[in-house]
């Protein structure tokens, strides 16, 4: 699905190519085509998201990779497009069985990604890391006591958030 948007990039003729770089990058992480990702990305690509801040495409990359190895799948649900920004809105499939809403905003610049923010309840991913999370966990369907993503994510979200915090 292709929406048009009304922000600082009005209805531009790169629509078209920023819907198809963002959608075949997050296809091609999810599936495991780290090389098709990494052709998509700028060396200077930033990165946002509840794992923390990132600059770099190296850096970026082995993050996917990382999290590559606890998705099973990425599965959109829509997609928008305004300018040189895409807002891809999809399921995050995982190895324990939940699926974790997510929405990832790219801008495109010159042909390729240059920024992206990602955003997901970090709760699905840790649930079950704790005695007193069993009942999280049941909730998004994660076996108890199963960790999806490893114990430092508690310490990289909450240093994003006070990184935040810091420059509003």
């Amino acid at each position: 699905m292709f929406v048009r948007g009304k922000g600082k990039g009005g209805v531009g003729v790169s629509e078209p190519e920023t819907f198809e770089v963002a959608t075949k990058c997050l296809e091609a992480w999810s599936s495991g085509d780290f090389a098709t990702a990494r052709t998509l990305l700028r060396d200077d690509v930033t990165f946002v998201g509840p794992l923390g801040p990132d600059g770099g495409a190296e850096s970026y990359m082995n993050r996917l990779v990382d999290l590559s190895h606890h998705v099973t799948s990425a599965e959109p649900i829509k997609v928008l497009v305004d300018g040189d920004d895409a807002c891809i809105f999809y399921d995050l499939v995982t190895d324990a069985a939940v699926s974790v809403p997510t929405s990832d905003w790219y801008h495109v610049q010159d042909g390729k990604i240059s920024s992206v923010r990602a955003y997901f309840d970090t709760r699905a991913l840790t649930a079950g890391s704790d005695t007193h999370d069993h009942q999280s966990a049941a909730q998004f369907g994660a076996p108890a006591g199963r960790r999806i993503l490893p114990s430092i994510l508690p310490a990289l979200v909450s240093a994003e958030m006070e990184l935040a915090e810091s420059s509003t």
